[in-house]
Parts: structure tokens; sequence; C-alpha cells
């Protein structure tokens, strides 16, 4: 279970992890015996799985950027052709322009 807490400036998330007794004991023992605390054993680990991923997760971390832009550019091509225009070419040139009142000529 993850709840979050408020511990000074950083936001912080708790979270409850379920171990088997063995492995609990053998956590707690390899803690104590490096000077850790359980909370900063397990911080130490957590920092640790994240550093040792983050190479090997860049590749798929630039595949799905590749994706979200093709994705993208689909959709946008999509609007383009259905509306037959970019929402920039209706939108105003400048604020100075968007501030202006529009005035229309009555037809005679």
């Amino acid at each position: 279970m993850t709840e979050g807490s408020s511990a000074g400036p950083q936001s912080v998330k708790t979270l409850g992890v379920a171990l088997p007794d063995d492995l609990h004991s053998q956590f707690a023992l390899v803690a104590g015996l490096e000077g850790l605390s359980l909370k900063d054993a397990v911080l130490a680990a957590v920092r640790e799985y994240i550093s040792s991923r983050r190479e090997a997760l860049a590749e798929k971390a630039t595949q799905a950027l590749a994706d979200i832009e093709k994705e993208a550019a689909l959709k946008r091509d999509a609007l383009q052709s259905l509306f037959g225009t970019t929402a920039s070419a209706e939108a105003p040139k400048s604020d100075a322009d968007a501030a202006k009142p529009t005035t229309r000529r009555k037809a005679e």
C-alpha cells in the first residue's frame, strides 16, 4: 500500500512491503551489519534498483517517445485533413490583434 505523507519540503510516499520471514531476517541482519535502519536500507535498495536499470530502459524510453511523436503526427494529419487548416492558422497573429474589436459591415 502506498500513502502520501508530508515530511518537510519534499513530498514522500509510504510503501508497505510484505516480506517472507526468512528474507526479512536476512535483510534486517545485512542492514544492521552495515549500520543502516531498515528504512535507509530500503531507500538504498530502491535507488540501486532504479540506477541499475536506467541505461537498459533508455532504449525503451526512446522508442516510447518516438511512438508518441508518431501518434501525434497521425492525429495532427487527421485534424488537418478534417478541417483543411491548422489550428494555429486560425489563431490571431498577436495579442494586440486579439484585443482589437471586430466590426462587420451591414449588408445593403
